[in-house]
């Protein structure tokens, strides 16, 4: 299946794509029964919430894998079928590194759906990436990250849990890049490059 033109430009002025029938039928059942297989082995756990981000809900189910590819040879194959490459080649260009696979599995009637997070960042400020250092980072002072490990250790019903530890302070990727420059005694950045471009940039740092 071949990406148009029309359909590249829609991707990189809205930053999402869906392409109908993308799968087929035999393809999405295959899919169903592997899903269900991870299910039935325990795989999947519930993140649903009842509102306050911290309980966890007993009656909405929002099912996530993360990340899939050590329990599924099936899934870990999936993006490296010749028309995901192609059509990720179309939207992206190339090359392309795989980050991060998962899956959200919300049921009929009982499924929760997923708030906003950082990860959808790139979507949602795909102009951010351009305009130069808008984005956030989650910085951390040490000290605090140590008392934060020190106070889960001391907690029992922190185990089992994941935290997200931070300053409580919006930090900028170009005010973080600035206070490095500044420590060191070297010059602000003063031009930003996208992002795709700075990713390829690193990649070929990263053969040499």
């Amino acid at each position: 299946m071949k990406i148009t033109d029309d359909q590249v430009t829609f991707f990189r002025t809205e930053g999402w794509l869906a392409v109908e029938d993308f799968w087929s039928e035999r393809e999405v059942a295959a899919m169903r029964t592997e899903l269900e297989r991870l299910k039935a082995d325990g795989k999947l756990r519930n993140v649903a919430t009842d509102g306050d981000g911290k309980t966890h809900s007993t009656t909405k189910i929002n099912l996530q894998l993360c990340p899939m590819w050590p329990h599924s040879e099936f899934f870990k194959a999936m993006p490296f079928a010749p028309k995901v490459v192609d059509a990720i080649e179309a939207l992206l260009g190339s090359p392309v590194l795989l980050h991060l696979d998962q899956v959200f599995l919300k049921p009929g009637k009982h499924g929760a759906g997923t708030s906003w997070h950082q990860d959808k960042q790139s979507s949602t400020y795909r102009k951010q990436t351009r305009l130069g250092g808008k984005n956030a980072l989650n910085t951390t002072y040490v000290g605090n990250l140590v008392d934060a490990i020190l106070l889960a250790v001391d907690n029992s019903a922190a185990v089992g849990e994941a935290f997200n530890i931070t300053d409580g302070e919006f930090v900028s990727k170009r005010r973080f890049f600035e206070a490095i420059a500044d420590g060191i005694g070297a010059p602000r950045p003063k031009r930003s490059v996208p992002l795709f471009l700075a990713k390829f940039v690193a990649w070929r740092r990263e053969r040499k």
